[in-house]
C-alpha cells in the first residue's frame, strides 16, 4: 500500500517565506523559502514583465489594485485609510507576520507546500522512479476599499505599488513552480534508505536560492514593492 509523505515548508516572504519525517508529515511552510536553482543574473522590474490583471467571482467585487498571480491562489487581508500614512498604518497592525524574521509584519505573505510520495516509503523495496512531487501556493495581499474622500493621487500610489508588490510575489511564485521538480530530481537519484535526506537537502537549496532572491532585490524595495 503506498504511503504519503506530505513535507510542507513554509516561508513569509517580505515584499514581505524541517522537522524529524514521519508518515503524512506535515511541515508549515514558513519555515523555508524556494527560489530558482539559480539566482537570477538580472532582477527585473514590474513594467518588464508584470501586468496586473483584475479578478472578478461571484462572490468578490472589484477593488483598487486587484492583481492576479500566475500558479497561486491569492487570498487579501482588508485594510482601511483616506491617506498613505493610514494605509501604512492598517498594513503594519492587519498584515501577516514573518516567523523567521520576529514574527515582524510584513505586507505580503507566500505559503506554499511541497508534498512527495513514492511507492513503498519507508522501505527497503521502494519504487523511487514511480515518486511523485507537487506543490501548493497561496499569496496574501493587502486589499483596499478606497473611501469617497481618498485623492486621486493616493489612488494612484496605491496602484503603482500594487502592481510591484504582486510582480514581487508572482517571481517568488515563479522560483517554486519552476524548480520543484528538483526535489523529484534528487529523490530519484538517492536509495530507498537516503530518499527522504535528500528530499531535504534539495528544499534547503531551494531555500537558500529564494534568500538570494530577496537579498537581491531587498525584498521587493528594488522593484518598487515599498509603501510609504
Amino acid at each position: 500500500m503506498k504511503q504519503i509523505i506530505a513535507l510542507t515548508l513554509l516561508l513569509s516572504m517580505l515584499t514581505a517565506c524541517s522537522r524529524a519525517p514521519v508518515k503524512a508529515q506535515t511541515i508549515n511552510s514558513s519555515e523555508i523559502q524556494t527560489a530558482r536553482t539559480t539566482p537570477p543574473t538580472h532582477v527585473p522590474s514590474p513594467t518588464d514583465m508584470f501586468t496586473p490583471v483584475p479578478i472578478v467571482s461571484a462572490t468578490a467585487t472589484w477593488f483598487i489594485g486587484q492583481v492576479s498571480i500566475e500558479h497561486a491562489q491569492i487570498t487579501y487581508y482588508d485594510i482601511t485609510g483616506s491617506t498613505a500614512k493610514e494605509l501604512r498604518s492598517s498594513m503594519d497592525e492587519s498584515g501577516p507576520r514573518d516567523s523567521s524574521d520576529g514574527n515582524k509584519p510584513v505586507d505580503a505573505f507566500t505559503d506554499w507546500y511541497i508534498s512527495w510520495n513514492w511507492p513503498g516509503y519507508g522501505t527497503e523495496k521502494c519504487d523511487l522512479s514511480a515518486a511523485s512531487v507537487t506543490y501548493r501556493i497561496k499569496v496574501i495581499m493587502p486589499r483596499w476599499e478606497a473611501p469617497a474622500d481618498a485623492s486621486p493621487e493616493l489612488v494612484s500610489k496605491w496602484e503603482k505599488y500594487m502592481q510591484a508588490l504582486a510582480f514581487h510575489e508572482q517571481e517568488h511564485v515563479h522560483i517554486i513552480a519552476d524548480n520543484y521538480l528538483s526535489v523529484k530530481t534528487a529523490i530519484q537519484d538517492a536509495t530507498c534508505s537516503t530518499a527522504e535526506a535528500a528530499a531535504q537537502k534539495a528544499l534547503d537549496s531551494l531555500r537558500e536560492l529564494n534568500s538570494n532572491y530577496d537579498r537581491e532585490t531587498k525584498h521587493g524595495e528594488t522593484q518598487g514593492a515599498v509603501f510609504h
